[in-house]
């Protein structure tokens, strides 16, 4: 009961947590660690976790995704009568001999390193191209001029970012403009899909090195999707296409990205778990070496603190900061990442500065031995 009392008003007093703090077991001081860190990482453990591949059409609606894929399937991956077969086999994607992107009568090409050249579709509306779509091969021993396919996917990027120039004439500054487009590339054992603004565009200019040189490029949103989550009924891309509801084949490519997303999700929510735990730690760590160092200052009415007990104080310190700091992550979902770190920094100088120039605090009691008078 002394316990939670303790902690009850912990969350607002500092002096408490002065008087108090460096009397208690040291269990106890690690238990508050976690749950701080805890609760200050909620509003980033529920956004990763919550995320979707989806989010790719549903929070980009003004980009025409939705439009694009429902074309995509039904004039070239419509069934029996599909002009391009893509499926998944053994958890890579592969075309059909006969049905490829270089098949399609009126498809189109870019050149990448070694001449290689690569083959895409115009997905869009009276000549107004709003998806491009294309399948990369990669494999070692084909591919000298690139280390790994994403080198080759980049350059393949690169090639159509320039394909569509609003102008034959230069800038000023000797720059050619192009239009961005959204771009789907199937690759052998993930896709890259780049969603734009539909007034999108960049800058551009060949360097002496044939190197492409951007400049001002325009808001894209990029993600990359694997194949190993993919259920079986959404393994053949060519059965998306619903003829009596184009919902339903926009519906089949949000459920086909939302699982391609499952394995990046698990990896983004262990590596922002270890990078914002570690950050708070570091933090803790950092504010209680400064309050070791102030107290050794002339001015200090405290007495000189060792490194534990000032880390008591601060653990002690930061479970109030915790949990405004999940409130305001998940008001203000821009700030999730630094806010415990804004509250606790700020919670922390009023310990320290109260520590330093207020009453001297009492250090834990020891073991005494009871003393025998002598008659």
């Amino acid at each position: 009961m002394k316990t939670l009392k303790f902690l009850l008003k912990s969350l607002f007093s500092n002096g408490v947590i002065i008087k108090e703090g460096r009397k208690q077991k040291w269990w106890l001081t690690f238990v508050i660690l976690l749950l701080s860190i805890v609760i200050s990482l909620i509003p980033m453990m529920v956004s990763t976790l919550t995320a979707n591949g989806r989010a790719m059409i549903t929070n980009y609606q003004d980009r025409n995704v939705d439009y694009a894929l429902e074309r995509l399937s039904y004039e070239y991956l419509n069934g029996d009568n599909a002009k391009v077969v893509l499926k998944i086999v053994d958890g890579k994607m592969v075309m059909e001999e006969g049905k490829t992107f270089s098949d399609v009568e009126e498809h189109k090409t870019v050149k990448i390193e070694g001449d290689e050249e690569v083959s895409y579709i115009e997905v869009g509306r009276d000549g107004d191209p709003i998806l491009l779509a294309a399948y990369v091969d990669y494999s070692i021993q084909n591919n000298p001029s690139y280390n790994k396919v994403g080198d080759k996917v980049s350059d393949v990027l690169n090639q159509l970012a320039v394909a569509y120039k609003t102008a034959d004439e230069k800038d000023d500054e000797g720059y050619y403009k192009s239009r961005l487009i959204n771009t789907l590339i199937f690759a052998s054992e993930s896709f890259y899909f780049t969603t734009y603004d539909n007034t999108a565009t960049v800058k551009y200019l060949v360097g002496s090195d044939g190197k492409l040189n951007f400049k001002d490029k325009g808001e894209s949103s990029s993600y990359t999707g694997t194949y190993g989550s993919i259920e079986s009924r959404n393994s053949n891309l060519t059965t998306f296409f619903n003829a009596s509801s184009s919902n339903q084949t926009v519906e089949r490519w949000k459920t086909f990205f939302d699982q391609s997303y499952e394995p990046q999700k698990m990896t983004n929510f262990l590596m922002y778990l270890l990078i914002y735990s570690s950050l708070n730690v570091l933090v803790l760590l950092v504010m209680s070496l400064t309050i070791v160092i102030m107290s050794r200052f002339k001015s200090a009415q405290c007495g000189k603190i060792g490194f534990g007990g000032a880390l008591k104080l601060v653990i002690f310190a930061t479970l109030c900061p915790s949990i405004i700091s999940m409130l305001v992550g998940f008001i203000f979902s821009q700030i999730q990442s630094i806010s415990f770190l804004m509250v606790v920094g700020f919670r922390c100088i009023f310990l320290s500065t109260r520590l330093t120039r207020g009453e001297p605090i009492e250090a834990p009691e020891k073991n005494k031995k009871p003393q025998i008078q002598k008659k």
